[in-house]
Order: C-alpha cells, then sequence, then structure tokens
C-alpha cells in the first residue's frame, strides 16, 4: 500500500509506501512535456513557405506572366470541362441503372401479383370444396 502523491512543479506521480521511513519514492509517470506550437511559430511557417514558393517560382519561370496566367487559365478551362464530362458520365451511369432496378422491381411485382392471384384462387377453391 502507498499514498499517492504529485509533484506539481513537474507534473509527477509518486508513490510513497506508508510504513517507509526512509524509502526513496517510487516513481510513477513521467513528465508531461508540452509540444504546442504557438501562433507566432505556425505564421511564420507559413510565411517562410508562401516567400520560397515565391522565389522558386520566380526562379523558374520559363514564360512572362502573360503567357504564364493565359495557360492556368486554359488548364482551368479544361479541368472544369473534363470534370463536367466526368459528373455527366456518372449522372447517365446511376441514370441507367436506376431505370433497370425500376424494369426488375415492376417484374417482380407483377410476379407476386400473379402467384397471389393463383393463391387466391387455389385457397377459394379448396375452401369450396370443403363446404360443399
Amino acid at each position: 500500500m502507498c499514498k499517492i502523491t504529485s509533484d506539481d512543479d513537474q507534473n509527477r506521480v509518486f508513490c510513497i509506501p506508508f510504513n517507509a521511513s526512509k524509502t526513496t519514492p517510487l516513481y510513477i509517470s513521467s513528465p508531461k512535456k508540452s509540444n504546442i506550437m504557438t501562433t507566432g511559430k505556425i505564421v511564420l511557417s507559413i510565411a517562410a513557405g508562401v516567400a520560397a514558393g515565391v522565389v522558386l517560382g520566380v526562379l523558374f519561370a520559363p514564360d512572362k506572366g502573360s503567357a504564364t496566367r493565359k495557360k492556368i487559365v486554359q488548364k482551368r478551362d479544361d479541368v472544369v470541362d473534363g470534370l463536367g464530362e466526368k459528373v455527366n458520365e456518372l449522372l447517365d451511369t446511376v441514370t441507367n441503372k436506376l431505370e433497370a432496378v425500376k424494369k426488375q422491381s415492376a417484374k417482380m411485382l407483377a410476379n407476386g401479383e400473379a402467384k397471389l392471384e393463383a393463391l387466391e384462387e387455389e385457397f377459394s377453391g379448396a375452401i369450396n370444396s370443403k363446404l360443399n
């Protein structure tokens, strides 16, 4: 048996035996280390990344700014057109599958109704034969 105490300065927990006169405490948990990034460090990191990107962009830019902007606009238009085509293909596929499910469920309903009518006739015929 021991008494649990904590060291608030270093966030440690100790187990001190009750009957111990000169026993060293048993160390239970390790100190908690704070690895929280401050807002200043985050902002500084983002700013450094943006600055590095600008410098590399200027160093490796093969064309004038107007030509680069035209290429960016053209690439964006190509991506938007390709995305529109993919969405249309997806809608066509979903619509076709939905139509197939509708047809299948209509067939199943018709088969179920036919079987129900056959069972009703059979049941009413059995009842009439029992009553006569």
